[in-house]
């Protein structure tokens, strides 16, 4: 706490200027004087707490790319912040209605409905030999890639890691450690699958 003391007195206007020209410990006092808030705006609205808290890091992920186009011209940052969450939980509300075709099924296989398990997701999506080769077999780092394809689907990440920690499927120990594994291997899997592609064109 003692690095974001001393912006504790310092106006949002000041810190927006801050955190614009990289004060990254400007911005961080921003977040603690509107998470609470726009968490509990989110809360809300969502019927689970796990998903306001997904959401509303969303929220602020995406004020941090936002700040060099922000201009304050009568918009205070609370509303501007106010204002992203607003419609980021209307995009997620559309994007969960747009996908329910595709959730549904994906939710149904996740339960256990299709008896192959992990295999068949991978042979739908025809990513085996480069699965095969970011995972080296480990059925649990399979588990880690399907559950990328699950959340990009419109299921909650939350939501997925607590399914398959019960059900024995991955080994991390929190839902932090969850996304920061499966961010690693689902971006060598994105890295293997671009040297496949440039091999594809050399041979044409």
């Amino acid at each position: 706490m003692e690095g974001l003391s001393k912006y504790r007195q310092v106006a949002d206007s000041q810190l927006i200027i801050l955190a614009k020209n990289g004060e990254s410990e400007a911005f961080g006092e921003i977040f603690s004087r509107y998470w609470g808030g726009i968490f509990r705006k989110l809360s809300r609205q969502l019927d689970f707490h796990a998903d306001a808290e997904d959401l509303s890091q969303e929220v602020f992920e995406k004020a941090l790319r936002s700040l060099s186009v922000y201009q304050e011209r009568g918009f205070p940052v609370g509303s501007w912040l106010f204002k992203i969450a607003e419609n980021h939980l209307k995009n997620y509300y559309r994007a969960k209605n747009r996908h329910s075709k595709v959730v549904q099924p994906l939710a149904d296989w996740f339960e256990g409905v299709a008896p192959s398990g992990i295999e068949e997701l991978v042979d739908r999506l025809d990513l085996r030999a480069a699965v095969e080769k970011v995972t080296g077999g480990d059925e649990k780092k399979k588990w880690l890639l399907a559950a990328g394809v699950l959340i990009a689907s419109g299921m909650l990440s939350f939501e997925v890691y607590k399914r398959l920690k019960e059900q024995g499927k991955v080994d991390a120990p929190t839902h932090g450690a969850f996304k920061i594994q499966r961010h690693r291997l689902v971006t060598k899997l994105k890295s293997v699958l671009r040297v496949e592609e440039q091999e594809k064109g050399t041979k044409v």
